[in-house]
């Protein structure tokens, strides 16, 4: 079932609110924000263009409130962005974008106040965990533990580059051992990475490993300015340059703008009649725009890619995009960190009719966001103050009974370390509740108490940890009785 027009377009609009509000983030912290120090605030405005139609896309008509999204690291503005439009993000936090208790560079689940479902600073772990995280949901179902709670997908968000880190492919191999279902990874496969252009044809390598380990693929190259254009007289042979040229070049003429792709194009196909006129047809500007629209940035292809998934096998999207599209800096080599001038700020803002700050076409956050509710496309809050126990009844009784309600993280003076998978036995361990029958009974490692030898010797020494073991020996169980207090003595010398 196609999408309204109307509803099409409504989406388009967002997705270019999402890639101003992206931009006006970083531009601020770097040029507008009082900076004493001087140094680069840095940000990633083209890298978060690659992605604005997409994750629009995504947040505002896919997802459902089950399904939990892993976002590229480098495109967390756009992320922030988004959340602003639905309500759940400030403007103090936009406007402190890299700063302190500002919107964080890379989502965080610790430090933002936004629906951060995974905490994605380190490239390559986010995307791993979608996978490990489908895994979890199928074993919980297994044991009957979801009860009517319908499955979620796992998505990540992933750079092309980000594709070269190895715990990807160690995870590949267990989602196949393991009869991975409900996990979707869209490749931003703009072909550029940090320093360097793509080698050519890597997306075969991708299409390929993925079907080896039992994926769908599903490849969005063309949008639709371009499908209409091929479907002209002298189209099939645009197709055909489009498909030849080498990413660099490419890259290179979408930086250079509508002329170079006409010289280019009459240079190497412009001899065939037909191919002449539907050039010919077309303004620089008319050109550049058709040959920018690429799957990635074409809200209508992505959401027919999207929309065209209707069971739960794992399934690999390749959206070709261009690394900063729509920006002064598009395709250029060195675009990874670049930035927008404040002169290239204000004729790109002045050309879209933009407000000076977040708002958009003089309309107020208030307003987008009334707006949204109007047209059924405001996204539910998933996260709560007690993640977890609303789907398991022994945490339910834990938190009424006064149980913590979120593991201690870090170690003090005179407190007991809780670590996460130890944290509702420790902190009961001496409490008239302990004998409860809510109390998990899985076996834990043994925790000393806040006055012992162990604890002791672990804040006089550091050599030891507060589980009393020595950081540079494994102990053996005839060295640490499970469930006794240790002593230094116990310790193997």
């Amino acid at each position: 079932m196609g999408i309204a027009p109307e509803r099409l377009d409504m989406l388009t609009a967002l997705a270019r609110k999402a890639l101003w509000l992206s931009s006006w983030t970083i531009h601020h912290a770097n040029h507008v924000r009082a900076n004493a120090d001087g140094l680069k605030v840095g940000g990633h405005q083209a890298s978060s263009a690659s992605l604005a139609t997409i994750m629009s896309a995504l947040y505002f008509h896919v997802l459902r409130p089950e399904d939990r999204v892993a976002v590229k690291p480098h495109a967390s503005p756009v992320f922030h962005a988004i959340q602003y439009l639905f309500g759940r993000q400030t403007r103090e936090k936009l406007e402190n974008f890299r700063g302190f208790k500002g919107a964080q560079s890379y989502p965080s689940r610790t430090k933002d106040v936004d629906d951060v479902d995974f905490s994605t600073g380190s490239v390559g772990l986010g995307v791993a965990q979608t996978l490990f995280s489908s895994l979890v949901q199928d074993y919980v179902k297994a044991h009957g533990w979801m009860k009517d709670r319908r499955e979620g997908r796992m998505i990540a968000l992933v750079g092309d580059a980000e594709m070269d880190e190895g715990n990807i492919f160690e995870a590949l191999a267990e989602g196949w051992k393991h009869g991975l279902r409900n996990t979707w990874w869209v490749v931003d496969y703009n072909r550029q990475s940090l320093d360097a252009v793509v080698r050519e044809g890597l997306w075969e390598k991708f299409e390929t490993m993925f079907r080896n380990f039992g994926w769908d693929v599903v490849i969005v190259k063309y949008g639709r300015l371009m499908r209409d254009a091929f479907a002209e007289p002298g189209g099939e042979a645009l197709k055909r340059w489009i498909d030849n040229c080498p990413n660099a070049l490419y890259a290179a003429l979408c930086f250079q703008g509508g002329a170079a792709f006409r010289k280019h194009l009459h240079d190497e196909i412009g001899d065939q009649g037909e191919v002449s006129a539907l050039i010919e047809r077309r303004s620089d500007d008319e050109l550049l725009a058709l040959m920018s629209n690429l799957g990635g940035h074409d809200m209508a292809s992505m959401l027919e890619a999207f929309d065209s998934i209707d069971h739960d096998r794992p399934v690999c999207f390749i959206a070709y995009t261009i690394k900063g599209v729509g920006l002064p800096f598009q395709g250029h080599k060195d675009n990874h960190a670049g930035l927008m001038t404040v002169a290239q700020m204000e004729k790109w803002r002045a050309a879209r009719a933009r407000t000076s700050g977040p708002g958009m076409n003089g309309t107020s956050s208030r307003a987008c966001r009334r707006s949204l509710q109007s047209s059924r496309l405001s996204w539910p809050r998933r996260r709560s103050t007690a993640r977890g126990a609303a789907a398991c009844p022994r945490l339910k009784s834990m938190c009424r009974n006064g149980w913590p309600s979120r593991p201690r993280r870090r170690c003090r003076r005179n407190r007991v370390l809780v670590s996460c998978c130890t944290s509702w036995r420790a902190a009961t361990a001496n409490s008239p509740r302990a004998s409860s029958p809510h109390r998990p009974t899985s076996p834990c490692r043994p925790i000393s108490a806040p006055g012992s030898t162990a604890a002791a010797c672990s804040r006089r020494r550091r050599t030891t940890t507060c589980s009393g073991r020595r950081r540079s020996h494994r102990p053996t169980p005839g060295n640490i009785r499970r469930g006794a207090s240790t002593s230094s003595s116990a310790l193997p010398k």
